[in-house]
């Protein structure tokens, strides 16, 4: 193991002379102590950049983890783009430390000269993207690692529109993170917090029943509701009685905010485990349907009677259903999907001749997207889903919202209930009549952080092309490399701007004519797409060293 030496030594110095926890500078001294200059890098040499959805990282010790320093530092540099006197909403999850950083925030951005308006207690991400518009903010902050493990902690940064921040204003917010100054040296204005009212709940809930009005359908159904342990309860649970679901059972051991998530391993509703509790319970007391947010409700999961449903199969639903009792629209109306989500939607929007756009993944592209086709084309968003369980229903947010869209299904099953069909059975109608979807997702764990991780499973994919055969296409966005093969198969690889993951996106499509022929080709692609993945992961496990399962 290398001495430390120089740089390194000046690093340690420099961060212990500013880190206010005591705890945190411990745990740098006995990185020192034990002569751990791999780990030492790892905390203290490196650059915050934002991903797919804000900044996340471990909570402990570094400036490369999530701490009082670090916050201050992206916080501060967040604040000398803003225009002077600026007047920002800000929110906070129920995670690990949340609350202190969300005041931090405000401490930093008042010493600025900016307005800041911050929630008095935990809140989804929704509500949080949602006050921008109704307090008429410049701005907004949200502190969360939305559906991270417990470890984890982040910051999602809106601007006046409700949306994402994206390039170029988060290169210029990095660069202005590099120049910061010491922790101690940030100015801080401990004056009287402002809080933002109760009327921005109700005004939130009141503005998700007014698009998504109350209907003359059966809802005599029973519900099973799990936050996991997060924000969601008495908003989903409000929202939904205000449409007329009554019947609602939640997961009492999810039921309260806890940042730990003790009863999950991962707090992520993509992860099968996750749902357990839920799923079970739904079993134990014969319910219908299944609703599951992540912990700061952006996402939402939905199981019914033995089949947790995949984010491509609730995206293709919801846009449908959507699309159809809203057919009169006056303005052509919008659907957005990401590159890694399926192609159906594109198809469901040619078949009722509306606007249709395909972005890159993260749903502020798409909301940036949306936002400038209803000012350029005067179209009017309607719907847009990414894969990895997250959707935007109606403009009420700019962002993915999984309380609105757990609003949204309950209505599709309680139209479907009314006419004695299942969701399943409308999946068939939509398959038959759009062509068949078969997707898949997975990912691998990648411990090498660097960006050309992708380029060497590229290496890898090219190399075994015969074995797996794939053919490389060329890809017009950076950042992702896509293959075509055997069943119109679609892959597209990606790495995690969120993770420390590979991620990988199959397709393959197919066009039946009957519902026999259906259920025929729904197993035999499934299989032929399991066959592929499982070559694909052994292959690139086997090779690269860097990535496991």
């Amino acid at each position: 193991m290398r001495q430390i030496v120089g740089e390194m030594k000046n690093l340690i110095k420099k961060y212990l002379a500013e880190e206010p926890n005591e705890s945190y500078r411990q745990e740098i001294m006995d990185l020192e102590k034990n002569n751990n200059t791999t780990e030492l890098l790892k905390r203290l040499n490196g650059n915050w950049q934002f991903g797919t959805a804000g900044i996340r990282a471990k909570i402990g010790a570094g400036y490369t983890h999530f701490n009082s320093v670090s916050v201050s530092k992206i916080i501060y540099a967040f604040g000398l783009i803003l225009k002077p006197e600026s007047r920002i909403s800000i929110g906070f999850d129920n995670r690990q430390y949340s609350r202190d950083y969300a005041h931090l925030a405000a401490q930093i951005l008042k010493a600025q000269g900016h307005e800041c308006l911050i929630f008095k207690n935990v809140i989804p991400t929704p509500v949080c993207a949602f006050s921008i518009l109704k307090l008429k903010a410049d701005a907004g902050i949200m502190i969360t690692a939305s559906h991270n493990p417990t470890q984890y902690n982040g910051i999602k940064i809106y601007n006046k529109n409700s949306i994402q921040i994206k390039y170029p204003q988060t290169k210029l917010i990095e660069s202005k993170i590099k120049t910061a100054p010491n922790y101690l040296a940030i100015p801080k204005n401990n004056s009287t917090i402002k809080y933002i009212e109760n009327f921005v709940y109700d005004s939130y809930i009141s503005a998700i029943t007014g698009f998504l009005k109350p209907s003359n359908y059966k809802k005599d159904f029973c519900i099973i509701y799990t936050p996991i342990h997060g924000t969601g309860t008495p908003f989903v649970t409000k929202t939904l009685n205000k449409v007329g679901f009554k019947n609602i059972h939640i997961v009492t051991p999810q039921a309260i905010p806890n940042g730990k998530f003790p009863t999950v391993e991962f707090p992520n509703p993509e992860e099968p485990s996750t749902l357990k509790l839920a799923i079970d319970l739904a079993k134990r007391i014969n319910a219908d349907l299944v609703l599951a947010n992540d912990p700061d409700s952006d996402r939402l999961a939905v199981w019914i009677k033995n089949k947790v449903l995949t984010g491509n199969e609730i995206g293709i639903l919801l846009a449908n259903h959507l699309i159809e009792t809203r057919a009169k629209s006056k303005k052509k109306l919008l659907v957005i999907s990401t590159l890694v989500s399926s192609r159906m939607l594109s198809k469901i929007a040619k078949y009722h001749n509306i606007a249709y756009s395909e972005t890159a993944t993260g749903f502020a592209n798409m909301a940036h997207e949306a936002f400038v086709r209803e000012i350029d084309f005067n179209e009017k968003f309607l719907f847009g889903y990414e894969e990895a369980l997250g959707y935007c229903v109606g403009n009420t947010v700019r962002d993915k919202d999984g309380i609105a869209a757990a609003v949204a299904f309950a209505q599709l099953f309680s139209k479907l209930y009314s006419e004695n069909k299942t969701i399943l059975e409308e999946l068939d109608r939509l398959y038959l009549l759009h062509g068949l979807h078969v997707t898949d997702s997975w990912y691998l764990i990648s411990s090498n952080s660097s960006k050309d991780i992708l380029t060497e499973v590229d290496l890898v994919i090219n190399k075994n092309s015969s074995v797996l055969k794939l053919i490389k296409r060329r890809s017009e966005i950076k950042g992702l490399l896509t293959y075509s093969g055997n069943n119109k198969l679609r892959l597209i690889i990606r790495k995690s701007g969120t993770e420390d993951k590979i991620k990988f996106y199959a397709e393959i499509t197919s066009y039946p004519k009957s519902r026999i022929e259906l259920k025929t080709q729904i197993d035999l692609l499934n299989r032929s797409l399991k066959q592929t993945k499982k070559l694909i992961i052994n292959i690139i496990n086997k090779e690269i060293e860097s990535v496991y399962i």
